[in-house]
């Protein structure tokens, strides 16, 4: 599972891992490609040089 901020909602939302489209890294960083559960795209960044605000609907 993983909690993600969806625009759509307004709120954060719970995904399983079904719901990741693809995975890549890069300097420390990972980069999840979701579909979130109002159907929309987004985008989750993790690792080492992670900001607030780095989860949320690709526009």
């Amino acid at each position: 599972m993983m909690s993600v901020y969806c625009d759509e909602l307004g709120k954060r939302v719970l995904l399983d891992l079904h719901a990741i489209t693809s995975i890549s890294g890069d300097y420390g960083r990972i980069t999840l490609d979701y579909r979130c559960i109002c159907g929309n795209p987004g985008r989750l960044h993790t690792g080492r040089h992670q900001r607030s605000g780095m989860s949320g609907h690709v526009a």
